[in-house]
């Protein structure tokens, strides 16, 4: 049981690493094109 919870939360935080490294690369991507047109 306690194996499963343990299991369950590193799958959690993997996910929330793999969200923040998503949405860290779209803002790189558009802060570099507002800084082409500008």
């Amino acid at each position: 049981m306690k194996l499963g919870i343990n299991f369950m939360i590193l799958i959690y935080f993997y996910k929330i690493k793999i969200i923040d490294r998503f949405f860290y690369f779209n803002k790189t991507v558009f802060g570099y094109r507002s800084f082409l047109v500008a």
